[in-house]
């Protein structure tokens, strides 16, 4: 889950928009955004597909941690 979390942020931050932004396109608040993010609460489907949306890419691209890619 922790490996998903950091990938989904390097995703967020290679955006080059800001996660308030992003929070408030896919429907959350920045407070729940945030905790997402943290790892502390976990994403819903919902809420990763409209993320990849979002960032121009597939949920698959978005879940899969580089080093599982690598395989």
């Amino acid at each position: 889950m922790q490996a998903i979390t950091e990938h989904i942020n390097n995703f967020v931050e290679a955006s080059g928009t800001t996660k308030d932004a992003i929070a408030a396109r896919i429907g959350l608040s920045r407070s729940a955004f945030y905790t997402r993010t943290n790892g502390t609460r976990p994403w819903i489907l919902d809420e990763v597909i409209a993320l990849a949306d979002v960032l121009g890419i597939t949920v698959q691209e978005l879940i899969t941690p580089i080093e599982d890619e690598q395989r």
